[in-house]
């Protein structure tokens, strides 16, 4: 959202915007030829770079400085909660979907609870029966999955009003790992058994791209090489950032890799992440 105290900066961008634009508008001197082989000539009317660059300092801006990287939150390893609350009862209050962030704003918060799934940024703890019930945690420290993984208790905490939160405790064992012909000679051999075994579980499996097909949206469907006679091991690496549509158009066959995701036969479900990858 705007805030109030922007807009005389925002006011001041448009005002040169509005200013170019009319001015095209202004009989004007035809500007002498340029030469052959010169830059093409600015058409009354148009914004360059420089328009923009001038725009943005007006506004306090400065487009040719690089972004800078986030600032690590303040640690409250050593800070006495002011609330400490389940992550079950911290999503029970939870209204439209949004945690309760002005009721306890500026307050520690500590919330203990069991790790539903991750992705390379975020803890996801179970908050309800369903994956779709669950408390989105914020982590600065990326991978995830290198402190803690689905399937393990951990306490977190936060101070409402900065993003992340900090991992201070993680219990439990990681979840099982197998390689892709031991998954898929234990799902040929006893499926019924295995599916006991792993049903609504995380297991991390390792082993060597037989195919990747990268689809029109950037996603790539990945078969590991599993064994004569069995169903390989397959699994989806989805694209929701620029970086995932990097590395998954990197993959090929014959690389090695370890992934992690939700126990689905012989295949992974939910979203996949590679937690090693070797070529």
């Amino acid at each position: 959202m705007l805030a109030w105290k922007n807009w005389p900066r925002i006011a001041a961008v448009i005002a040169l915007v509005c200013a170019t634009a009319l001015a095209g508008c202004a009989e004007k001197k035809p500007d002498a030829p340029k030469a052959e082989g010169d830059p093409k000539q600015k058409k009354d009317g148009d914004i360059t770079m420089d328009d923009l660059r001038a725009a943005a300092k007006a506004a306090g801006g400065d487009l040719d400085k690089p972004k800078p990287l986030p600032k690590p939150p303040e640690s409250l390893k050593d800070v006495k909660p002011d609330f400490v609350f389940t992550a079950k009862k911290w999503y029970a209050q939870y209204e439209m979907y949004q945690p309760p962030f002005k009721k306890y704003e500026g307050k520690v918060i500590e919330l203990n609870g069991v790790v539903d799934s991750v992705d390379r940024g975020h803890l996801y703890l179970a908050g309800g029966s369903s994956a779709f019930e669950a408390v989105l945690c914020p982590v600065f420290e990326e991978p995830v999955w290198k402190k803690a993984l689905p399937g393990q208790t951990l306490v977190v905490r936060t101070r409402i009003g900065q993003y992340y939160w900090e991992i201070l405790d993680v219990k439990g064992p990681p979840p099982d790992k197998l390689t892709a012909e031991e998954l898929a000679r234990a799902v040929a051999t006893d499926a019924k058994g295995t599916e006991q075994k792993y049903e609504s579980k995380y297991i991390i499996v390792s082993g060597v791209v037989e195919k990747a097909e990268v689809n029109e949206f950037g996603g790539v469907e990945i078969t590991l090489k599993s064994g004569d006679g069995v169903k390989p091991v397959k699994f989806g690496l989805v694209a929701i950032s620029d970086a995932d549509k990097t590395r998954n158009k990197t993959l090929r066959a014959g690389m090695k890799m370890t992934v992690l995701g939700g126990y689905d036969g012989a295949s992974l479900r939910g979203r996949c992440e590679v937690m090693e990858l070797t070529p």
